[in-house]
């Protein structure tokens, strides 16, 4: 049961053109599905093909246990692993660019943004963030629901 360097290296090779036809449809398949929130299309597609080591090796380890080629077996998923790091990290800041011309092509505006130019209203959580205890907060919450309260009766 040897294996040659060449087998590893055309497995390697295969995967590579696995994650890329994967990572393909699976923009492809977020922009039928998104077409108007580019946030979500960059998330599906590091999200779609995200597979993780620390399921897949276990579950081959538990698979072919006791079997001398479970090396062999995990092989695809630490190569697989790696190389999807390697292309996110190549990928990121051209789909960061995408996100942001596409954001304001539609006239799209974060959240965040939105907080710091003052448009949205800090909630509850918000102020919580900003070092309040979580004592004061349920303080205040409970003084504000004895008032309801006794606003409410007869």
């Amino acid at each position: 049961n040897d294996v040659g360097l060449d087998n590893v290296f055309l497995m390697v090779l295969f995967q590579l053109i696995l994650l890329l036809l994967v990572s393909l449809v699976a923009w492809y398949s977020m922009r039928l599905l998104f077409p108007n929130k580019p946030r979500l299309r960059a998330m599906g597609i590091f999200g779609c093909v995200e597979k993780t080591v620390s399921v897949g090796v276990p579950l081959i380890g538990a698979m072919y246990e006791g079997n001398p080629n479970v090396g062999l077996y995990t092989l695809p998923l630490l190569i697989w692993h790696p190389m999807q790091l390697v292309l996110g990290s190549i990928l990121a800041p051209r789909i960061q660019r995408f996100v942001e011309s596409e954001k304001q092509r539609l006239g799209i505006a974060d959240e965040e943004d939105d907080i710091e130019h003052g448009k949205v209203k800090k909630t509850r959580h918000d102020e919580a963030d900003s070092g309040e205890t979580t004592e004061e907060i349920t303080r205040e919450l409970e003084g504000n629901l004895s008032v309801n309260v006794d606003s409410e009766s007869p």
